[in-house]
């Protein structure tokens, strides 16, 4: 599966959208660095299309996976954080739904400003800051308090694919980042140690109803050196922050029994899931129901500069349509 719109490389800094609202043609490719102004998204003019903007943050550790959403549908905004005990598979989820979209404070572009979602049941605060970004975020049972450091020289993966009826998406990753703090559940304290943690960001602003193929990421240590994947209709391996795309598109094989195979003339992996969330949202908006899937991935992935890497265990996650 080839799309030659994803083959442009965006450089310089350019507007999403046209002054009319619509998608700008010159914008569609991929970057490497977040330079897409998607400002003018969530002020649509077309009655059949919604806006969606979302930060989606997954943090892996040795003990625990934390998922956090800040995301506004036009129609509505929905927030959730959610903990995994690795150990004992103890799932905790607070998902809150706001009909009216408030609640919500989501910056014009990748970090322009503050994240802040909140209600009487969670509050979710991400801010820029020096070296990095810190998450922090709280319901009646959880409080996190991390910060994701930004190495030097770390890439990140922007895409903008067209979609049918004037639809768009923007999605930008950014995998593989050292995090260090704190999780407390039910009052117990938990570090995060920084070699060992990793967090990656799907940061997304769109107009479409419809929903891409499977998708997954990944993120840790291969061979002493900091690796993680990006699998969908764009694919990528980052090593130690920089960026390989993979050729070709990433077709997924699942069936009721794992392991899962993701394949394409460039990659093949299999994923083995231990664990599931599941987020509803109000019926009628888009991503009303969201199952992912947390695992690991093994197999190999080769990069347009012809570089190979295998990866052994390598902890991430997916979606996939129908399961």
């Amino acid at each position: 599966m080839s799309h030659g719109y994803l083959e442009r490389e965006i450089t310089e800094p350019i507007a999403l959208c046209l002054a009319s609202g619509g998608l700008n043609p010159e914008a569609v490719g991929f970057s490497r660095t977040p330079v897409h102004d998607s400002s003018a998204v969530g002020r649509s003019r077309f009655p059949r299309s919604r806006g969606r903007r979302w930060e989606y943050w997954a943090l892996i550790t040795p003990t625990h996976i934390v998922a956090l959403t800040a995301a506004s549908l036009d129609r509505g905004s929905r927030h959730q954080l959610w903990t995994l005990d690795r150990a004992s598979g103890t799932q905790l989820d607070r998902t809150v739904f706001s009909p009216l979209g408030g609640h919500v404070i989501l910056p014009g572009s990748l970090g322009d400003g503050p994240v802040r979602a909140w209600s009487r049941d969670i509050d979710i605060s991400i801010d820029e800051v020096p070296g990095g970004t810190r998450v922090r975020a709280q319901t009646a049972r959880v409080q996190l308090d991390a910060f994701i450091s930004r190495p030097s020289g770390q890439e990140s993966l922007g895409s903008v694919c067209p979609r049918g009826n004037d639809g768009f998406d923007y999605i930008v990753s950014d995998l593989a980042r050292p995090v260090s703090g704190r999780l407390s559940i039910d009052g117990v304290s938990h570090v995060l140690p920084a070699t060992e943690s990793w967090a990656m960001l799907d940061h997304g602003r769109g107009r479409s109803g419809s929903h891409p193929g499977g998708c997954g990421a990944a993120a840790g240590v291969e061979a002493g050196r900091r690796v993680g994947l990006s699998l969908g209709e764009h694919s990528a391996y980052f090593l130690d922050g920089g960026l390989h795309r993979l050729a070709g598109g990433a077709a997924w094989s699942a069936s009721d029994r794992a392991p899962w195979r993701v394949s394409g003339e460039a990659l093949d992996l299999s994923f083995t899931p231990f664990a599931s969330r599941r987020s509803r949202g109000n019926p009628g908006t888009v991503g009303s129901l969201t199952r992912q899937h947390f695992g690991h991935y093994t197999g190999w992935v080769s990069g347009e500069d012809g570089g190979r890497l295998g990866v052994t265990d390598l902890l991430g996650w997916a979606e996939l349509p129908g399961h």
